[in-house]
């Protein structure tokens, strides 16, 4: 997770001021999601790198240089097991079995997030075990 986590924090061009913090709240089969990574992915000429930290007790929040940029994000949420890799900053899961998040949440996600310069930027999300 930390391994996951640190590769984001290279790729989000640190001291952009057109930054804006983000948080909210993470459940799975409604309750509270803990130690997982969530990641806001950009989309179109939403500019930056990825952003990301952990969810603790339900709780997300990414501020100053790890909040994401102005603009539309793809957002992926992880729960990484033992047998998950890093290759070139993407979690390849080895086993199925591992990945306690179905996979339209994290490498297939459909979860999208507009960040906006005067908003409240509040994103919860409220996961199935199921798709």
């Amino acid at each position: 997770m930390a391994a996951l986590l640190a590769c984001v924090a290279t790729a989000g061009g640190c001291g952009d001021s057109a930054r804006r913090p983000v948080h909210g709240d993470v459940t799975l089969a409604g309750q509270p999601l803990d130690g997982a990574a969530i990641l806001f992915v950009p989309l179109g000429d939403t500019p930056g790198g990825k952003s990301g930290t952990t969810v603790r007790e339900g709780r997300y929040e990414l501020v100053g240089d790890d909040a994401p940029a102005i603009g539309r994000f793809r957002v992926e949420i992880w729960k990484l097991g033992r047998n998950v890799q890093l290759q070139d900053g993407v979690a390849i899961i080895a086993e199925a079995a591992d990945s306690v998040i179905p996979a339209n949440y994290n490498s297939d996600s459909t979860l999208k997030a507009e960040v906006t310069p005067d908003g409240n930027n509040r994103f919860d999300f409220h996961l199935l075990t199921k798709p």
